[in-house]
């Protein structure tokens, strides 16, 4: 099925077209915001379960895709260095998932009633403008970080190469039962 496929475009109708980034080395502020709102339209769709299925799958490609570079290359930081560089030399999944990985874990500090309501406002606020990672940084700080007393080094996911320790851990019980089903299966 390409219902995963038809979320995220469907999602890119708020973080993307209604709320742009302003440049390539924002990028994932479009691409970050629509896997975070694709999962949550599959949840919607098909349960947290298979939500979860998806974010841990979305991990373990984000944990390939750092290995691969190395997790202290530049272009595994959320605010790209594109200077004198094809734009497309940093689109990698990085965007895609890390960005996902930082709003979900912004979620889990504030819970998810303190989080929608700040996406509401945040595409409401933005909405028909583009929006540079500077820009979301001192928004998400005065309106969802400061007010609930959350304790995230934004510097760190944003600027930083590499995934900061206070990342989500996203754990999927059906993949754990999977991969026993498997390991007995081929005796591993």
């Amino acid at each position: 099925s390409l219902t995963s496929l038809v979320a995220h475009e469907l999602a890119h109708s708020w973080s993307g077209n209604l709320v742009t980034n302003a440049t390539w080395e924002d990028f994932w502020l479009n691409e970050g915001h629509t896997v975070y709102l694709e999962r949550r339209i599959m949840e919607d769709l098909y349960g947290p379960e298979y939500a979860l299925m998806l974010a841990e799958l979305g991990y373990q490609d984000l944990m390939k895709t750092m290995e691969s570079l190395g997790h202290d290359h530049p272009d595994t930081q959320l605010k790209l260095n594109l200077k004198d560089r094809n734009p497309d030399d940093g689109m990698t999944d990085i965007s895609y998932e890390k960005g996902y990985l930082l709003l979900r874990t912004l979620e889990e500090k504030v819970g998810r009633e303190k989080f929608d309501a700040f996406l509401n406002h945040y595409f409401e606020t933005f909405r028909f403008q583009t929006l540079s990672t500077e820009g979301w940084e001192t928004y998400a700080q005065h309106h969802l970080i400061k007010p609930n007393d959350v304790e995230i080094d934004l510097a760190a996911w944003l600027y930083a190469p590499g995934l900061p320790e206070d990342h989500l851990r996203v754990r999927s019980a059906k993949l754990r039962r999977i991969d026993a089903k498997l390991k007995e299966f081929v005796r591993i």
